[in-house]
């Protein structure tokens, strides 16, 4: 049984409460796991978002077409996104709902990306592996 002086932390003072699961999320190397996936989130995004308008620009129809339209918005959203992120990051002292508003986020994005270019046939379906991936690696910790 534990007593009211409990200072560990191990033992709850409460029988019928769990004790509490010591938080690492705000440790310095999570943070800077975090600013890599930041950092990554932004080149990976560039990189196919990128691939995309050029693979519509070739086709030589309008540069305003409705899915380059959207490909050039999710462009803008995700770089005023990841900004936000670094702004917001200093201030935070848990990371845990930063770290899921920015995975629902990313998974939101990917889908509007598959919308505006062809559903599910679309060549950038498999970005929900890569961020289940990401998601699982900083979750994990």
């Amino acid at each position: 049984m534990a007593s009211k002086n409990n200072t560990s932390g191990l033992l709850p003072l409460n029988p019928n409460q769990a004790p509490e699961k010591p938080r690492v999320l705000a440790q310095p190397w999570f943070r800077r796991r975090l600013q890599w996936f930041m950092l990554w989130r932004v080149v990976v995004a560039s990189f196919f978002l990128g691939t995309g308008a050029i693979v519509q620009i070739q086709s030589d129809d309008s540069l305003l077409r409705p899915e380059l339209v959207w490909i050039y918005a999710l462009t803008v959203c995700v770089y005023m996104l990841s900004l936000l992120y670094v702004l917001l990051l200093p201030a935070l002292k848990d990371l845990n709902p930063f770290v899921c508003v920015q995975i629902a986020l990313d998974l939101l994005c990917i889908a509007t990306l598959l919308l505006a270019t062809g559903g599910i046939d679309s060549l950038f379906a498999f970005m929900f592996s890569i961020e289940i991936i990401a998601a699982s690696i900083l979750l994990y910790w």
